[in-house]
């Protein structure tokens, strides 16, 4: 998924740019409870670090990556008038109940892991991931799971949820709309067919 979100941010941000946005204009952006999004990416972070190699995980993991997304909806409602963050929440929303109705974490099916992880085992959690590998049939909601295979021009292609893909659109709005100034952002929201008649 980080790939899936950088690809996203940037491709906001380039067309943010591109429309005469600035980037200055993202620090001007009033979001509230922003700090839980960065507890949230600290502890998804620190889940990986703690997967490590290790086919078993401790028991708090699951509860805690699902605690994690919970923060990021937090943030996600606290900012829902922001243009662009409630796409970022429908895909947060799909990984989450993919992930807690799964045990806890994000479910690959074999057929799509081998792409990857050629080695792997059913049942076992993927090193260095925040991924449980699961047959399909035995996998809850399974079409929102890791199931998705993007070419990335190397022997390793990327993984991803359709939440992810929904979650890296939303991102790519959500910079979009930051670059605009205030007032520009304003107006879009109020009334987007107004935004041609404001000056640059």
């Amino acid at each position: 998924m980080p790939q899936i979100v950088a690809v996203g941010l940037v491709a906001g941000l380039l067309a943010g740019l591109l429309m005469r946005g600035r980037l200055t204009a993202i620090g001007e952006a009033q979001l509230r409870l922003w700090w839980l999004a960065s507890v949230a990416l600290a502890v998804q972070i620190l889940l990986i670090r703690v997967a490590g190699d290790s086919s078993s995980l401790p028991w708090w993991m699951p509860p805690a990556h699902v605690a994690s997304y919970v923060l990021l909806l937090l943030v996600v409602w606290a900012n829902r008038r922001t243009f662009g963050l409630l796409l970022v929440g429908i895909g947060l929303l799909m990984n989450t109940v993919v992930i807690a109705t799964n045990g806890g974490m994000m479910p690959q099916a074999p057929e799509t892991s081998h792409h990857r992880h050629p080695d792997a085992v059913a049942g076992e959690y993927l090193a260095n991931s925040k991924t449980v590998l699961l047959p399909r049939d035995q996998t809850t909601l399974w079409w929102l799971s890791d199931t998705i295979v993007i070419p990335s021009g190397t022997h390793l292609p990327l993984i991803a949820s359709p939440g992810d893909l929904v979650l890296a659109a939303g991102l790519a709005a959500t910079v979009y709309g930051l670059t605009r100034p205030a007032g520009r952002r304003s107006a879009a929201i109020a009334n987007p067919g107004e935004l041609k008649g404001l000056p640059s």
